[in-house]
């Protein structure tokens, strides 16, 4: 990525080089991300390479160092979050997913017109916390490379 202006970006050059940027999006939709976003799409590659991902501006609605993973919960003192199954695209709203993602989702949503969505594909949870982050108030991802999960609060 050439003229990387910020400590994100010169990482995501950094683990691209190093041949770890596979599952990373294209430079400039890498850009598109704010920080926050940043710094978990660079988590897991950066990880592997023993970098260290910046700490950016923490979301003001808290973090999980309060919270307890309880299986398909995640409790908190302020606010619970339960795991969302999957759905078919038909359930989805496009709008929901950002326009640099409507021509992805309009495949996607062809493609699964034809199959069939389990809600579960394993039984299998996040070990722990560590593997999680807070999106925003209402949505928690945990991901330990092989599987994404995602958390909604309980109040949505």
């Amino acid at each position: 990525m050439g003229g990387a202006k910020t400590d994100m970006e010169k990482l995501y050059c950094q683990v691209v080089s190093k041949g770890q940027g596979a599952g990373l999006p294209s430079p400039t939709d890498f850009k598109r991300n704010d920080p926050q976003v940043q710094a978990l799409l660079l988590r897991r590659p950066a990880g592997r390479l023993g970098l260290e991902v910046p700490e950016g501006d923490q979301p003001q609605y808290g973090q999980l160092a309060d919270c307890r993973l309880q299986g398909e919960r995640i409790a908190c003192p302020q606010q619970r979050y339960n795991l969302a199954a999957n759905q078919p695209n038909s359930k989805l709203e496009s709008g929901a997913l950002g326009e640099r993602m409507e021509r992805t989702y309009s495949l996607l949503k062809q493609d699964k017109k034809t199959l069939a969505v389990k809600a579960r594909y394993h039984n299998r949870l996040p070990d722990d916390l560590s593997l999680c982050t807070v999106i925003n108030p209402d949505i928690v991802v945990c991901d330990n490379v092989g599987t994404n999960w995602v958390y909604v609060s309980a109040n949505r």
